[in-house]
């Protein structure tokens, strides 16, 4: 089972970045971290800069947790996006 964690460049995002590190630790599982971003809006406090990706990947890189991070734009919910991640990611598993 993959442990999907949702990241925004808040403090918030941070924490789930570390926690879902430490999850995917305790259940010996890759970890896939995702930020997304509404299509339709012309500047998004949620989407994060490639410099927070590249931060990213060397944490996940630093932490041997097996890792992809992903960044998807332009869908009409961000809650969906995940959602449909979550699905097909459950499906590549089974």
């Amino acid at each position: 089972m993959t442990v999907l964690v949702g990241y925004v460049p808040t403090a918030e995002g941070e924490a789930a970045l570390h926690a879902g590190i430490e999850e995917a630790r305790r259940r010996a599982e890759p970890l896939v971290v995702v930020n997304t971003s509404a299509g339709d809006a012309p500047v998004d406090a949620h989407l994060a800069p490639q410099s927070d990706l590249d931060r990213i990947v060397r944490t996940l890189a630093d932490s041997r947790v097996d890792h992809d991070v992903r960044q998807l734009l332009g869908g009409d919910d961000t809650a969906e996006q995940i959602v449909e991640l979550a699905q097909a990611l459950a499906v590549k598993a089974g």
